[in-house]
């Protein structure tokens, strides 16, 4: 059969106008990325003061280390470590901004755009803010009715150190869903701190915490990770080796 100019230039508008359309997709979600990216700078911006006033969420380890430099405990206390499981991507829409990540958080694997149902983007802005601020939500009422030596935080890591023993149940029951796996001894790790009880000085003892065994675990270069994911894993393995080495 002979080609038919007609059917070539129809094929050829099909092509285009298959091309606009999913120009035009992409554009737009570039666009709603843009213009979430800005929501998630906002949302930031207006609840990391509050997070800031929460005395017992910590900045980093050397904070905790200055709030115990001066506390003596006499007897010897109950130490609990806990953290949550998948924090991120295990918290339910209905509890955390709806208006923000949870509906509107796109993302681009193997060159489609997934819209992700469930949990926080990792490696948004605003993130440990707001991972924050949820918890204290959930954990503030528990606080006023049980006064503890020491309740501190880091995004999905917690400590706890207490004159009294803690109704674990009870407890994990305050975080409802979220999975948090919470253990007593008198050695916990914390963060990147060993922590325990020096019944001698009647303080609390430190040691910089350093993981024993290496899990030959690696970060594909192609997984779908945000770019500053990739230099902040070198910078931070070099650190560390720095800090064993003083």
């Amino acid at each position: 059969m002979e080609n038919n100019p007609l059917n070539k230039s129809i094929d050829d508008i099909n092509k285009c106008i298959h091309n606009l359309l999913i120009n035009n997709f992409i554009s737009q979600k570039i666009f709603d990325c843009r213009v979430i990216l800005n929501k998630v700078k906002l949302v930031d911006l207006v609840i990391k003061p509050i997070v800031q006033n929460i005395l017992h969420i910590l900045k980093d380890s050397q904070q905790l280390l200055q709030q115990l430099e001066n506390k003596y405990i006499n007897n010897k206390p109950f130490i609990y470590c806990g953290d949550f499981e998948s924090l991120y991507t295990n918290m339910e829409p209905d509890h955390v901004c709806q208006i923000l990540i949870i509906d509107n958080n796109y993302f681009l694997f193997l060159d489609l755009f997934f819209k992700q149902l469930k949990g926080i983007a990792m490696g948004c802005k605003c993130g440990p803010n707001l991972d924050n601020l949820f918890l204290y939500f959930l954990e503030k009422n528990w606080l006023s009715l049980n006064s503890v030596l020491l309740y501190a935080s880091i995004i999905d890591d917690l400590l706890i150190i207490s004159d009294f023993k803690i109704n674990l149940d009870k407890f994990i029951e305050v975080f409802g869903y979220l999975k948090l796996n919470i253990v007593c001894k008198n050695e916990v790790e914390f963060f990147d701190l060993n922590i325990s009880h020096d019944s001698f000085l009647n303080k609390i003892k430190f040691k910089l915490f350093i993981i024993p065994t290496n899990n030959v675990t690696y970060l594909l270069p192609y997984s779908n990770h945000p770019s500053h994911i990739f230099y902040n894993i070198p910078f931070s393995l070099f650190s560390s080796i720095d800090c064993n080495k003083r």
